[in-house]
C-alpha cells in the first residue's frame, strides 16, 4: 500500500512544508536512466573512473566486502526488510504512519527537495520508484522502532536473494550509504594510482564464499585483482604518508587539542537532581560516587580527548583541574557531571596519540588523494 506521501507525489500534490529548509549536503545527481532501471543495470552502471579504470557499483560492494563491511551492513538492511514484514501484521498503525510521514519529509528537507515535480525528478534520476523510496523510509523507521526485537524478526523471516538485491539498489540509490561507500572507494582506488598500483596484477585472494547479496562468482573473479591490487597500494601509499616526522609533526600541532582526560561520569535525567548532586559535591564535599548511590546512579570511568567534547564542554575541561566538577552539561536526553581524576599532555612518543596521528594523516591524504584523481561518471 503507497503511503501518503508517495499518493502524493503520483498525484502531483506534494508541496513545500513550513519550517523553512535545512542546509542539505551534496548529493550524487546521476543522469536520468529509465524507471524500470534493472538490478542488473543498476550493478553494473559505472560510477567513478580512476586513471583509464572505471568502477561500477558492483566493484564498490566488492572493495567493501574485501575490507569487511559489506555483511554488516546486509545484515541491517536485511534488518529492516524483516520489521518491515512484521509491521504488516498490523495495517492500522497511525503512529507508524506518521513517523514514516515525518522521515520522508526529513529526507526531502536535506535534500531540498520541495515540490512534487522535484521529488519525482530526483527519484527518477535515479530509477527509483515513489513507492520503493516510502518503503526505503519506512524500513529504516522500523529498524529503529524495534531495534530490540530484531534477532528475534531477522530469525522468523529471511528475504530472498532478489528481495534482497532489490532493497540493496534502492539503498545505495536514495542514502547517503551508497555516497559514503562510492567516495572510499574512490579515494583508496585514487590512493592506489597514486604509487602506480592499479598497473599491477596481484595474485587473486581465494574468492570469498559464500558471495553475498550484489555480488556474483562471474564478475568477482575478474575482478578481484584489482581490488587486491587497489588494497595493496593503499598500504604502500600508507607508508609514503604516515612517516615518523609527520606523526610528530601532527602531535605538536594539536597540543590543545590532543590533552587526554581521565574521569568519572555520572547522568542524570533531570536536571534539578544534577544541579543538587553538582551542589553536594562542591559546597558538602561529597565523592561523585557517594552522590551517585545516594541517587541510585551508575558510575563510569572515562577517557576522552579535547577535541572529541562538544565545542561548548572544551574550554571548561581543558581548563579543569584533577579533582573539579564539571557540569551538569546536557549530553544527548541526559545531564552528565564530570569529576576530572588526571589530566595528561600529549607527548610525540605517546603510542594512542601516534595512532590518533595516523589515522588523521592517512584521512586527510586520502582525501585529497580522491579530490585530485577521480572522474565522477555520476553528478555530485
Amino acid at each position: 500500500m503507497l503511503s501518503k506521501t508517495a499518493l502524493q507525489i503520483s498525484k502531483g500534490h506534494l508541496g513545500s512544508a513550513t519550517g523553512g529548509i535545512r542546509p542539505s549536503a551534496a548529493v550524487f545527481r546521476t543522469p536520468a536512466p529509465s524507471p524500470s532501471l534493472t538490478m542488473t543495470d543498476f550493478f553494473a552502471r559505472p560510477v567513478f573512473r580512476v586513471e583509464n579504470e572505471s568502477f561500477t557499483w558492483r566493484d564498490i560492494l566488492l572493495f567493501t566486502h574485501r575490507q569487511g563491511r559489506w555483511i554488516p551492513l546486509l545484515e541491517g538492511i536485511t534488518d529492516g526488510m524483516a520489521a518491515a514484514r512484521h509491521a504488516e501484521t498490523d495495517a492500522d498503525d497511525d503512529e507508524l504512519d506518521d513517523l514514516v510521514e515525518t522521515a520522508a519529509a526529513e529526507f526531502r528537507y536535506d535534500r531540498e527537495l520541495i515540490t512534487a515535480e522535484e521529488t519525482e525528478a530526483w527519484l527518477s534520476a535515479r530509477g527509483v520508484t515513489a513507492s520503493e523510496w516510502m518503503e526505503c523510509i519506512r524500513r529504516q523507521v522500523l529498524r529503529t522502532r524495534y531495534a530490540e526485537r530484531l534477532p528475534e524478526l531477522r530469525q522468523s523471516w529471511a528475504p530472498s536473494r532478489a528481495e534482497l538485491e532489490d532493497a540493496v539498489r534502492v539503498e545505495l540509490s536514495c542514502t547517503s550509504l551508497g555516497q559514503r561507500l562510492a567516495e572510499a572507494c574512490a579515494e583508496q582506488a585514487a590512493a592506489a594510482a597514486a604509487v602506480g598500483a592499479l598497473n599491477d596484477a596481484p595474485a587473486p585472494p581465494p574468492l570469498p564464499s559464500p558471495l553475498p547479496a550484489g555480488l556474483d562468482h562471474e564478475y568477482t573473479h575478474r575482478r578481484l585483482p584489482l581490488i587486491e591490487a587497489v588494497a595493496q597500494g593503499v598500504e604502500r601509499f600508507r607508508r609514503l604518508t604516515v612517516t615518523d616526522e609527520a606523526m610528530g609533526r601532527e602531535v605538536r600541532q594539536h597540543k590543545m587539542e590532543w590533552v587526554r582526560l581521565e574521569c568519572r561520569t555520572v547522568t542524570f535525567p533531570d536536571l534539578v537532581q544534577a544541579r543538587e548532586a553538582a551542589m553536594c559535591m562542591r559546597e558538602d564535599g561529597l565523592d561523585l560516587v557517594e552522590v551517585a548511590a545516594s541517587a541510585h546512579r551508575d558510575v563510569a570511568e572515562t577517557r576522552l580527548y579535547v577535541d572529541d567534547l562538544d565545542q561548548g564542554l572544551q574550554p571548561l575541561l581543558l581548563s579543569a583541574m584533577p579533582g573539579d566538577v564539571i557540569g551538569p552539561t546536557l549530553i544527548g536526553e541526559s545531564h552528565t557531571l564530570f569529576c576530572v581524576l588526571s589530566k595528561t599532555l600529549p607527548a610525540e612518543s605517546d603510542p594512542e596519540l601516534r595512532a590518533r596521528a595516523a589515522d588523521r594523516l592517512l584521512a586527510r591524504a586520502l582525501a585529497k588523494a580522491g579530490r585530485e584523481g577521480t572522474q565522477w561518471l555520476i553528478h555530485r
